[in-house]
């Protein structure tokens, strides 16, 4: 009995250093701010393994100053500058060779300006506008050599329809875009201050680049127009926003 009692502390103590060794490697890999730590002030290294993956600045506890992301073989991936736990001023992503692949503006946490994105050779790929975190229309775009790529298509409008206005109050809208292109989505509103906000949009019904939808007849009254705005995937993947205004028929529809 004594022999199996020895067994089984030994096991338990085993047991224990396992599950300790465990605990360390698991926060050395997700290190997070204690609860004693609300207050540091100072940079905090974060580790995936042996692995620098990012440097953040703290302040009283919170995000101040010049944050870093890394690459796995230590290069520079990412800069981002916080104040008062906020985004600000210009981050910038890199290429692994160092060089500056986009930089974005940012004011209170928000995109605010143009953000720029660059070839490897360093010349300007695209100028993308930005209104406190919306897109605006105004993209540009340029080849490696500097020249800019043209031919932004624009919305074209295939057939408005009010045969069924008298019967049933419905007017059918059918547009694409005027380059035939399929790399598009299509919204109607969603419009502020001429900047493009998603989250208060109605997706339109689009196949093969062509979309549809209809306005319906309100009592309360509507508009004489509706806004539609155009999503617009590019060669070089960047997202043109391209409006239209659409006069109706009626002046009763919603």
């Amino acid at each position: 009995m004594k022999k199996i009692s020895w067994i089984l502390i030994i096991t338990l103590v085993l047991v224990l250093q396992s599950c300790n060794t465990s605990s360390t490697d698991s926060a050395k890999d997700t290190p997070k701010v204690k609860k004693s730590d609300e207050n540091y002030t100072g940079v905090k290294r974060f580790y995936e393994g042996e692995i620098l993956k990012k440097e953040v600045t703290y302040k009283n506890g919170i995000k101040e100053g010049l944050n870093k992301n890394y690459y796995d073989d230590g290069k520079l991936k990412r800069t981002i500058w916080y104040e008062n736990n906020l985004k600000e001023d210009t981050a910038k992503w890199y290429y692994t060779d160092g060089s500056v692949y986009r930089a974005t503006p940012y004011m209170n946490d928000k995109i605010h300006g143009i953000q720029t994105k660059y070839h490897k050779n360093g010349k300007v790929m695209a100028e993308i506008p930005y209104q406190h975190g919306l897109r605006t229309p105004g993209l540009k775009e340029f080849y490696d050599n500097g020249l800019e790529v043209g031919n932004i298509p624009s919305i074209t409008i295939i057939k408005i329809s009010s045969e069924d206005y008298k019967s049933d109050g419905v007017v059918s809208i059918s547009l694409a875009l005027s380059n035939k292109s399929t790399n598009v989505k299509f919204y109607k509103g969603g419009l502020v201050d001429g900047a493009f906000d998603p989250d208060l949009a109605k997706d339109i019904t689009a196949s093969t680049g062509m979309a549809y939808f209809e306005m319906f007849k309100t009592e309360t009254g509507g508009k004489s127009y509706v806004d539609v705005v155009a999503e617009y995937t590019t060669r070089f993947r960047n997202k043109e926003i391209i409006i239209k205004r659409i006069k109706l028929p009626y002046n009763d529809l919603s």
